[in-house]
């Protein structure tokens, strides 16, 4: 119960980090906007000035006054103009602060910001789990006149989506790669706004931790157990798209063909049991009772379910004597 209460707090903190990040997002960019219209006050400001500092040369003293009145009247507009920027940047750098706490929770960290090739797109590079880029591009639709809103466009990894087993003396190191992208980013797109940023770094960071922990897992079992690691394997209907085959065999004359689910070994059942040979006299009945047994327990873990065989195998034969 314990390990579901935690999984469902890192979901609703990573949730509530893409939520930040989006509207740190929308924050810059208003910002942007705010401060370009500071720089046009301040110009014309300026251009007031000089014109009744000319008028005040002259004899036109009525004139004199407009001018006055028309700078008192710009010397107000950018006070305001100031105030509203001064905000904005208070409450960027409450939101940075407030970033920088769910950034140790989540494993998102904001990396940059910068415009993207059209004036109305922006770029977000975002690390996720310390090691990871990825660029997302964020495109400004409007809903109203006075209301816009940041979609998803494209993601894509800058970093290298291969990941590596520690070196090893006695094996060969493992090697993995990170499922693309593409499909959340077309899911992205049926979704309503902030809630597709959201989906894209929590499936993608999912996505990261399922391989990494795989890689772990997989080179305990290869410790464990004789095993032969086979390709991933693309399947068009599962969500994430790869399945990987593993082929295990235990002292006691048993094989096994483990099938990894693009879950494994994060989710429960994403590993069962494929296929299962004996040799050396094992009835095709025991072999398919062990076989659904194992697959009813819903499995994490490779290792796990290898180990449930051997204490279910040394059971049975304890019981025959």
């Amino acid at each position: 119960m314990e390990d579901d209460v935690n999984e469902n707090d890192l979901v609703a903190a990573e949730e509530e980090c893409a939520e930040l990040v989006h509207r740190r997002s929308v924050l810059e960019m208003t910002l942007s906007e705010l401060r370009n219209d500071s720089v046009l006050q301040k110009k014309r400001l300026q251009e007031v000035t000089l014109k009744l500092n000319q008028i005040r040369r002259s004899e036109d003293a009525p004139t004199q006054l407009v001018t006055a009145e028309n700078l008192e009247k710009f010397k107000i507009e950018t006070d305001q103009m100031r105030k509203k920027v001064a905000k904005f940047k208070e409450m960027s750098a409450w939101y940075a602060s407030l970033r920088s706490v769910m950034e140790e929770l989540t494993g998102i960290k904001l990396v940059s910001i910068t415009n993207g090739q059209t004036s109305n797109n922006i770029v977000l590079k975002v690390q996720l789990l310390d090691v990871h880029q990825v660029e997302i591009t964020l495109v400004q639709q409007q809903r109203t006149q006075k209301c816009s809103y940041l979609r998803v466009e494209n993601a894509e990894f800058v970093t290298s989506t291969v990941v590596c087993s520690a070196d090893s003396e006695d094996q060969k190191p493992l090697q993995l790669s990170i499922p693309d992208i593409d499909d959340l980013v077309r899911l992205c797109k049926s979704m309503p706004p902030a809630e597709d940023l959201r989906f894209l770094l929590r499936e993608t960071t999912n996505r990261i931790s399922a391989i990494t922990a795989r890689i772990t897992e997989l080179t305990l079992l290869r410790s464990k157990f004789v095993t032969k690691i086979g390709k991933v394997q693309v399947c068009e209907n599962t969500f994430g798209g790869e399945d990987q085959e593993v082929v295990c065999s235990i002292n006691q004359g048993i094989t096994v063909v483990l099938r990894l689910t693009p879950d494994c070994p994060i989710a429960a059942g994403s590993v069962y049991v494929d296929q299962m040979v004996g040799v050396g006299g094992w009835e095709q009945k025991i072999l398919y009772d062990m076989k659904d047994g194992l697959n009813e327990m819903r499995f994490r873990r490779p290792v796990e379910l290898m180990e449930m065989l051997e204490s279910e195998v040394q059971r049975r034969e304890n019981e025959d004597g």
